[in-house]
C-alpha cells in the first residue's frame, strides 16, 4: 500500500511516503500565500505518488485550536479532490524527534532547517503504521 503523510505548518509542509511499510521522507514544500495553490501542489504530489491513503498530522499537544482548525481545513480541501481515505494522527513530539534524529546524524543547522518538516512527516507516518499494527 502507498501512503503519503503530511506535517502541515504555516510556513512549510513536510511530506513523507511509505510503500509496503517502508517509510521515507520525500520533500519539504514551502507554502505560498494562496491556500488554493498549496492544496493544488500537495494534491499533485499525492496523485504522482499514487497514494491510497493520506495521513495528516494533528497538533493535539497543547491548546492550539487555531492550528488544529487550519490543518483540518487543509485536509478537507484535499479530501474533496480524492476518493481515498484521509486520517489525522497525533503529531505531538514529531518535530522534537525529527530534530533529535538530525542532530544524531550530525546534520548542519542549515540542512536541519530544510529537512526537519519532512522528517517530522516521516515520524507521523511511522507512528501511524506502528499503532495500526498493534
Amino acid at each position: 500500500m502507498k501512503i503519503i503523510s503530511l506535517d502541515i505548518g504555516d510556513v512549510r509542509i513536510g511530506i513523507a511516503g511509505a510503500v509496503d511499510g517502508i517509510v521515507m521522507p520525500l520533500e519539504t514544500y514551502t507554502r505560498t500565500k494562496s491556500i488554493k495553490a498549496d492544496v493544488r501542489y500537495i494534491a499533485e504530489r499525492i496523485e504522482a505518488f499514487g497514494a491510497e491513503l493520506v495521513v495528516v498530522g494533528k497538533p493535539v499537544n497543547g491548546d492550539d485550536e487555531t492550528q488544529i482548525n487550519k490543518n483540518n481545513e487543509f485536509k478537507e480541501r484535499l479530501e474533496r479532490r480524492f476518493d481515498i481515505p484521509f486520517v489525522m494522527v497525533d503529531e505531538s513530539w514529531t518535530s522534537v524527534e525529527a530534530e533529535e534524529t538530525l542532530l544524531k546524524l550530525d546534520t548542519s543547522r542549515e540542512k536541519r532547517k530544510k529537512l526537519i518538516d519532512q522528517i517530522a512527516a516521516q515520524k507521523i507516518l511511522e507512528s501511524y503504521l506502528r499503532n495500526k499494527s498493534q
